[in-house]
């Protein structure tokens, strides 16, 4: 996990660019944040040393990525960004999410597999069990019965 650093500075609440002070005008403001955390609750459902914070900006760019370098942000580029500090990728895919259809973002293996959204996982296991029971009635199972 990330060791913390107390020399290391990170911009003050002040110097990030924000929109606290202005009403939330678009429900995605919320929902893609609120969506990630959702997802990030089941990849580390066992785990209890973490935090998710999101500081909601302003401006708009489809996938934009900073790191701190010697003090300074700098922008990186590519899709997933890999974040070695918390062992995770995040990037953009289409996806559906509370009935919404666009792209979303999405967090990431180290290998660059996307991490399903636990409705995706209810849809995968609701599949699989359905492949399941043909097998067995192919086999002359009534799975009901089992």
């Amino acid at each position: 996990m990330v060791q913390f650093d107390p020399s290391l500075r990170l911009p003050t609440s002040d110097e990030l660019l924000d929109s606290d002070d202005l009403p939330v005008d678009n429900e995605l403001q919320t929902l893609v944040p609120n969506f990630l955390r959702f997802i990030l609750s089941f990849i580390w459902s066992t785990r209890l040393d973490w935090f998710f914070g999101v500081n909601m900006g302003d401006q708009h760019e489809p996938f934009e990525m900073y790191c701190l370098v010697d003090g300074i942000y700098q922008r990186r580029i590519g899709e997933p960004f890999w974040m070695p500090e918390v062992g995770l990728g995040i990037g953009r895919a289409w996806g559906v999410h509370d009935r919404v259809e666009r792209e979303w973002l999405y967090w990431y293996d180290e290998h660059g597999r996307r991490y399903l959204s636990p409705e995706e996982q209810a849809l995968v296991a609701q599949n699989r069990s359905q492949q399941l029971e043909e097998i067995l009635r192919s086999l002359g199972v009534d799975p009901d019965t089992i």
